[in-house]
């Protein structure tokens, strides 16, 4: 018999895997150098700036992070 895969939608307010990850990166950063960028999110995960680029800004949008304009 084959199974049927069911989709599962994310709350609104629910943290995936990944975004922790994420948020732990760049808390990290900041605790070091005072600044996370996505050049060094993307060296610390070992993922691409563009990957990093989409999944912030998919974070800014939740107001998880918020993007200093400097």
């Amino acid at each position: 018999m084959s199974e049927k895969k069911s989709i599962q939608h994310i709350a609104d307010n629910e943290l995936t895997h990944s975004m922790a990850h994420y948020l732990l990166t760049i808390h990290k950063l900041k605790e070091s150098k005072v600044y996370a960028r996505v050049t060094d999110i993307a060296r610390e995960l070992s993922l691409t700036k563009g990957s990093v680029s989409t999944a912030l800004n998919n974070l800014k949008k939740r107001e998880l992070v918020v993007e200093d304009e400097s």
